[in-house]
């Protein structure tokens, strides 16, 4: 990678923290990438990319849009596989750095 775009892709995700406060209550502050610019479909679709490989699930995605699906015979296997994809996605966010 350019050096000179990953020092521009550094400094979009770093250093950008969120709290919500509701009443007197402040919750902890976190990390959280900008949304909103051009950029970000582009770092989003780069980072989910590799979901689109681990599976007979289809995946169509259009800046932070995502659909997925697949085709079978039978309903039940459709939902099957929804569903075991699903699952996938879930170890793989839980596994990085997504929550």
């Amino acid at each position: 990678m350019n050096p000179r775009l990953a020092k521009l892709i550094r400094s979009y995700l770093q250093g950008r923290i969120f709290s919500a406060r509701q009443g007197k209550d402040l919750s902890s502050r976190r990390p959280i990438v900008a949304q909103g610019s051009l950029l970000a479909p582009t770092l989003f679709n780069i980072y989910m990319s590799n979901l689109s490989r681990t599976s007979s699930v289809e995946i169509a995605m259009y800046a932070d849009d995502t659909a997925l699906y697949t085709t079978s015979r039978g309903e039940d296997m459709v939902r099957r596989r929804l569903q075991r994809f699903l699952d996938e996605v879930l170890d793989w966010a839980r596994s990085g750095t997504c929550t």
